[in-house]
């Protein structure tokens, strides 16, 4: 079955997706928006600053999101931790991805969320020295605890097992750097894999 990719029509990341249908002989792309979207774009509310009460201020991170390969007895939900560069829907769509396989496979739901100040995750207006003291592993850590919990909160999430997936510095699953390892010990009742 073939995805939409939204907002991306003639943009580098639909080439790419176009040269990996004629590479893989799969249609990754639906061309019809009336036959909807499997993998969704959306804007999560998030917090400025985690560690300053008194800072009410939030602002829209984006993420990405899939259901398509979800399973009714299984609570696996996979996170693809965003790193220092724009996320993109084939993160949650692209089924040659091992991340989007291992969904399918599994049953799982996926999320990729854009770390703050990178892509169209922008807490600020400008990065101006002072703006740029949000911009730390300490508030991406807290960004993810917080993302969790609200996204299992909105999708109503019993019991999830979250299994967080990230390259260069979040961290991916084989050697386990940084977000994903400081998630996974700091947040242990929350992540519970990477």
């Amino acid at each position: 079955m073939g995805r939409h990719i939204f907002g991306m029509k003639d943009g580098p990341e639909y080439l790419r997706m176009l040269y990996l249908e004629k590479q893989t002989g799969k249609s990754l792309i639906n061309k019809s928006p009336e036959a909807g979207t499997i993998a969704a774009e959306a804007y999560f509310e998030q917090k400025l600053d985690h560690f300053d009460t008194s800072n009410t201020n939030t602002w829209k991170q984006r993420y990405f999101h899939n259901f398509q390969y979800q399973k009714s007895e299984s609570n696996v939900v996979f996170l693809m931790i965003g790193g220092e560069g724009p996320e993109s829907i084939s993160s949650v769509s692209n089924d040659t991805f091992p991340f989007v396989a291992w969904a399918k496979k599994f049953g799982a739901i996926m999320f990729c969320l854009e770390h703050r100040f990178y892509g169209k995750s922008r807490p600020t207006p400008n990065q101006s020295v002072e703006n740029l003291r949000y911009l730390s592993s300490r508030q991406a850590l807290k960004d993810l605890e917080y993302f969790i919990e609200s996204m299992n909160a909105k999708h109503n999430l019993k019991n999830p097992k979250w299994i967080t997936f990230g390259g260069s510095y979040p961290g991916n699953i084989f050697s386990c750097k940084f977000l994903s390892k400081c998630l996974r010990e700091k947040y242990k009742t929350r992540a519970f894999y990477s």
